[in-house]
């Protein structure tokens, strides 16, 4: 076909990219690994028809509304206190959802826990859930004085040495609940991470209405708290997350939620085969950046930061033997990551 010769920004673009438009991390158009990881931790083949609306709705409606509204006259250590009562309440709301808990923590632990044990990680996991949303309120709220009294770092030297190659440093890691509050922690002592978001995450447990209204003004409520962050759907993303790197800056992005790449490659994980997205890895070897592995684990009040060592890629025979080998890796971190702390991912269940 003939039109204009491509520009050598364009060439370079296409080459790094694979020629795809929206480049390595596009959102896929395959159905059927589309998801998220913590989808594919539950019942395989049931795909209910969406109801007009869920609990989860009305759970929003209030969170997003009356009670973001009104916290905002209330000094942070009564909306924390808040929580308990919360707590109480959203376990008694996700009781229908607390048997496949027990099964997925069950199956990832293969009987190395007691069921005393799997039902104190459950109750953890679900205080945990509330203790993030009290957090995404109070977050632009508290001072930097305490964030810094409440944090703990463990490997910043790995963060260091990463970053002493002045290329840049790309974190990979979970869904921890504490993920914004770290960042918010590292953004205020001059390490700021730009986050790689989806601006549709999928939630099969959010009603029709939920999803038209109430799930962009989620995705909205989030951004003063993230701030430096870019979404897979925005046109030419993959050039300012290379652009980021090429600054030496940092950057985040979630390894258990494949669509963020046309390119996943599924492993064991957690007992079951889930999907993991590829691309990531094909960016990270042409920016000649290191991969860092990163763990955040708690909350506001106390929580702590994990940067693993740097990330040695092994060079393969072909492109597809790099992916598969070194995404295994780095899925197998992650795994040992959540065992250790398994009330601290997101992903067990959707609730």
């Amino acid at each position: 076909m003939g039109g204009a010769p491509k520009s050598s920004i364009e060439a370079l673009r296409d080459w790094l990219f694979g020629g795809v438009e929206e480049g390595i991390l596009e959102q896929t158009t395959d159905k059927k690994s589309i998801g998220t990881v913590g989808q594919s931790l539950q019942t395989p083949g049931v795909h209910p028809i969406t109801p007009l609306f869920t609990s989860k709705d009305l759970l929003f409606l209030f969170y997003l509304f009356p009670f973001r509204w009104l916290s905002m006259f209330f000094p942070v250590k009564l909306i924390r206190l808040f929580g308990i009562p919360l707590a109480c309440l959203y376990q008694a709301l996700c009781i229908p959802k607390i048997p496949s808990l027990h099964a997925a923590l069950r199956l990832a632990f293969q009987d190395k826990r007691t069921s005393e044990e799997i039902k104190k990680t459950s109750k953890r996991f679900l205080r945990n859930h509330v203790c993030r949303a009290i957090d995404d309120i109070i977050l632009n709220r508290l001072e930097r004085k305490d964030l810094l009294e409440n944090s703990r770092i463990i490997g910043l030297e790995n963060l260091q040495a990463a970053l002493s190659a002045k290329k840049g440093a790309m974190l990979v890691d979970g869904h921890c609940f504490c993920s914004r509050v770290a960042k918010r922690f590292l953004r205020e002592i001059g390490l700021p991470v730009m986050s790689v978001r989806n601006r549709v995450p999928d939630d099969p447990c959010i009603g029709r209405i939920g999803a038209r209204f109430l799930k962009r003004r989620y995705v909205d409520f989030l951004k003063p708290l993230i701030k430096d962050e870019v979404f897979i759907q925005d046109k030419g993303f993959n050039l300012k997350i290379f652009k980021r790197l090429r600054e030496n800056g940092l950057v985040n992005i979630h390894i258990d939620t494949p669509s963020f790449s046309y390119k996943t490659i599924e492993y064991p994980f957690l007992g079951r085969k889930c999907r993991f997205p590829a691309g990531f890895l094909r960016l990270a070897k042409v920016a000649g950046c290191p991969v860092v592995p990163m763990a955040c684990i708690g909350n506001s009040a106390a929580f702590t930061i994990i940067f693993e060592e740097p990330f040695s890629m092994r060079e393969m025979k072909d492109e597809e033997s790099f992916l598969v080998a070194n995404l295994g890796r780095l899925v197998e971190i992650l795994e040992t990551q959540i065992l250790q702390h398994p009330d601290q991912w997101e992903f067990w269940v959707r609730l």
